[in-house]
């Protein structure tokens, strides 16, 4: 199946990341919770349109194998940014690490492999379990959940044809009901699955514990990612030419930001829900959707040579999300040495960094690949 680019998808991932990047400067900004719905609903979204027809093979084996490959570009970069990040830590809690010696030492040693080995985000990083789990470079949770996500994806997809595809006895007219229909009806099970997990986690835990079991636990997450694969479903079958009225892409765009500006104002009560898997789950995949179908009647537009350096950033957004966090401290901690800088300062000396150290190591994977392709 041919693969479908969307210019409009890339200025979504930009103001995803300075969403989450904002957050990391300037806490509490309950709003990044938005952002990482964005992210995980995208990566369904767009690996069903890619992948459901040219899965290479549904086998336990296939499916480690295609989620290695996934992150393989990636992946030098989580060791870099881990080991930076764990050299930084340890340093800065020197008298710790050395009077609780071995415990502290094996503690450290332990969160550095499962951080390594990207499984730290599948454990809980709750009370006792957290000096051994936690993340030394924060945002390798995520890359951690979709690695999990992508060695499930061939089971996912193998599902999802069982399901949707139908027997061959089925009339083209079933077939195209059922498209619709059954991916509608997955999207709202998955959200009400989602719902009463987290209010579970919510009244077992408490609102403050359930943080890591509704926002980073993948369990909560993956009903981002599956939403995401229905309605890229939905697209890849429904979708395809399809002429939208513009009117409803701008009713979900003011639906995202009336959900995005109310949980600004949450109070202490209500905060947790900006941190569940549901809250933001059907108005990120109502403006994705739509913005997926209406892509091609903004084409002229999305196309202007104003728009090029937007697209470009758009690229290294993934490596910047690795990237990001280690810069901000370092940049922080740098500066704090020289006397008081003000936060805006500080905050754009990190930002220029991070898009500069990705921008680095866009350009050095992009000579790898041509080297091995000059071999090849």
């Amino acid at each position: 199946m041919e693969k479908k680019y969307f210019n409009s998808f890339q200025i979504l991932r930009v103001i995803a990341f300075v969403i989450v990047y904002f957050y990391h400067n300037i806490y509490p900004y309950e709003a990044c919770k938005w952002a990482v719905c964005v992210f995980f609903m995208l990566g369904g979204f767009l690996d069903i349109l890619h992948y459901y027809d040219n899965m290479p093979g549904y086998g336990f084996r296939d499916s480690i194998s295609f989620g290695i490959k996934r992150i393989k570009k990636i992946y030098p970069l989580h060791v870099i940014m881990t080991l930076g990040a764990c050299i930084m830590y340890e340093l800065s809690r020197r008298q710790e690490l050395t009077e609780g010696m071995p415990g502290t030492f094996i503690a450290s040693a332990v969160k550095l492999i499962s951080n390594l080995t990207l499984v730290s985000g599948w454990i809980p990083t709750d009370f006792k379990l957290v000096p051994y789990f936690g993340e030394y470079n924060i945002p390798s949770w995520y890359l951690s959940v979709c690695l999990l996500f992508y060695m499930l994806l061939p089971l996912i997809i193998k599902i999802m044809h069982g399901i949707y595809d139908g027997s061959d006895s089925e009339s083209a007219d079933d077939r195209s009901a059922s498209s619709v229909k059954r991916p509608v009806t997955a999207i709202f099970l998955i959200f009400l699955f989602v719902l009463i997990l987290n209010l579970i986690h919510v009244a077992v835990f408490g609102k403050n514990r359930a943080f890591w079991y509704n926002y980073e636990s993948p369990l909560s997450r993956i009903g981002d990612y599956l939403i995401g694969a229905q309605i890229g479903y939905i697209y890849m079958r429904f979708g395809r030419g399809h002429r939208l009225n513009k009117w409803i892409f701008g009713i979900m765009a003011v639906i995202n930001a009336a959900a995005f500006v109310i949980c600004l104002n949450f109070g202490p009560e209500h905060i947790w829900l900006a941190s569940t898997g549901f809250y933001f789950s059907l108005p990120v995949a109502g403006l994705i959707l739509f913005m997926a179908l209406s892509d091609a009647d903004f084409e002229t537009a999305l196309r202007c040579r104003a728009l090029k350096p937007v697209y470009v950033w758009a690229a290294l957004t993934g490596y910047a999300y690795l990237i990001h966090v280690p810069v901000i401290n370092g940049v922080h901690s740098i500066l704090k040495r020289l006397g008081e800088v003000k936060l805006p300062i500080w905050v754009a000396i990190s930002f220029f960094l991070t898009l500069g150290f990705a921008y680095i190591y866009s350009r050095i994977i992009g000579r790898k690949k041509h080297r091995t392709a000059d071999r090849g």
